[in-house]
């Protein structure tokens, strides 16, 4: 129960930092007179860009203060090519499914703020290349963050499933109770499903590659104008597309789960083996 404890004082001192340097970080950018007005609001990825170095600087030398390992933590080991190729596959139909989501009439009417958060996050600077580097490194830095350093804490002490659970809910409710409930349940659903990708490859890598394809797929589509015609096709087909990114996704996270408890089950053969040897 005391390394529990323990745990959890970590992860709110974390969340701490990390809230902490987005609020500073936030309040200096649009106090600031030599940034226009338009801008600031367009260019919000330099915002979480800027405090999310600030935070995992104060990571280290939470880590230096531990005399615990901080690159270790972060556990961005390599993953194999059969790994990358399903988890671009899994990205590409998260994108998918929620841009059709998204477009839905239900969703459309219900909560209108949602698509505009999320092509807010996409559609900040025109040129390409920029917003290219940006959006990849707003992602990079928030898994390391997330996946990474928090996630790597409360599985110290946890079973995988629980600590996935346990990190989807401390990523989703912060998101829920800033912005909108409906934001909040996709926040969760989506930190599940990263999270989940992090045990069954045991790799952080795993969880950028997924949000990285995931946002890719969102930003190329808000960028083309793509994102804004989808409706055109109708509630029909954009349902059919739910279910087949959907379907896609699952089958592929059974396909990483059976490969996960097969690894296992060789490791534990191994230990056995050696023992008896």
């Amino acid at each position: 129960m005391t390394k529990k404890i323990k745990i959890f004082a970590y992860v709110i001192l974390y969340a701490v930092i990390m809230y902490g340097a987005t609020f500073l970080v936030t309040n200096v950018w649009f106090k600031s007179n030599l940034i226009p007005d338009a801008y600031k609001v367009q260019e919000m990825n330099y915002v979480y860009v800027i405090a999310f170095i600030i935070t995992l600087s104060l990571y280290f030398l939470v880590f230096k203060l531990r005399k615990k390992n901080y690159f270790e933590a972060l556990n961005l080991s390599k993953i194999s090519v059969k790994n990358t190729v399903q988890l671009v596959i899994i990205g590409i139909a998260m994108g998918v499914f929620t841009s059709s989501f998204m477009n839905t009439t239900l969703v459309a009417k219900s909560f209108p703020f949602f698509k505009d958060i999320v092509v807010g996050q996409v559609n900040g600077n025109k040129i390409f290349v920029i917003s290219v580097i940006v959006v990849t490194l707003t992602v990079v830095l928030e898994e390391m963050i997330f996946r990474g350093i928090i996630f790597g804490e409360i599985r110290s002490g946890f079973s995988p499933y629980a600590a996935v659970l346990i990190s989807a809910l401390a990523y989703g409710i912060p998101n829920g109770f800033l912005i909108g409930y409906a934001v909040g349940l996709y926040a969760f659903v989506s930190a599940l499903l990263y999270a989940l990708a992090c045990v069954y490859m045991n790799s952080t890598i795993s969880s950028i590659i997924f949000q990285a394809v995931s946002t890719g797929v969102l930003f190329t589509s808000v960028k083309s104008g793509f994102f804004d015609r989808i409706k055109e096709f109708g509630d029909t087909t954009l349902t059919i597309a739910i279910i087949i990114s959907f379907v896609v996704i699952i089958v592929l996270f059974i396909d990483l789960h059976k490969d996960y408890k097969k690894n296992i089950s060789v490791r534990n053969s191994g230990k056995n083996n050696s023992i008896l040897a």
